[in-house]
Formats: structure tokens, sequence, C-alpha cells
């Protein structure tokens, strides 16, 4: 019995060395998964925010575009009255009615 219980405390004896490794194993692992953790949030957390920044960008390109639009067209009409003023007096005045 007392030789059984020796065997059985030697066989523990490799397992209890390897503890502070098992040990060291699994804060290693704990702390990956903490950090994994805390990238996955921090994505979670940044995504909306640049979704956000890329639809103000493009509202506010959109809005730019439209200024500039509106810009040439009253750049267009200006020019169309000039040149229809230029014909008028080319030709003495209104020619459009009786």
């Amino acid at each position: 019995m007392q030789q059984l219980q020796q065997l059985q405390g030697h066989q523990e004896l490799p397992q209890l060395q390897q503890l502070p490794q098992l040990q060291q194993q699994t804060k290693d692992k704990v702390k990956d998964e903490l950090v994994a953790s805390n990238k996955n949030e921090k994505k979670a957390k940044i995504q909306p925010r640049a979704k956000v920044n890329d639809e103000k960008i493009a509202y506010h390109k959109k809005e730019k575009k439209a200024l500039k639009a509106e810009k040439v067209k009253k750049a267009l009409y200006k020019i169309q009255k000039l040149q229809q003023k230029a014909l008028d007096e080319q030709f003495g005045g209104d020619h459009g009615g009786f």
C-alpha cells in the first residue's frame, strides 16, 4: 500500500513540475484573448465613426459640386444675357416683337 502511494507520488511529481509552465501558458492565453477582445471592441467603435466621417465627406463633396453647378449656371445665364445685349445693340434693338 505504501509503495502504491509512493508510485502515485512519483507520477504526480512531473505534473507538479509542469505546474508553473502550465500556469504561465494559461496566463498568456488569457492575456492574448483579452488583447484580441480589446482590439475587436476598438474596431467596433471605430467603424461607425469612420462611416459617419465618410458620409460627411460625401455630403460636403456633393454640396460643393451643387454650388459649383449653380455658379456655372449663373455664369452661363450672364453670358447669354451679354450675347443677347450685344446682338440687340448690333442690330439696333429688340427684333423679337412688332
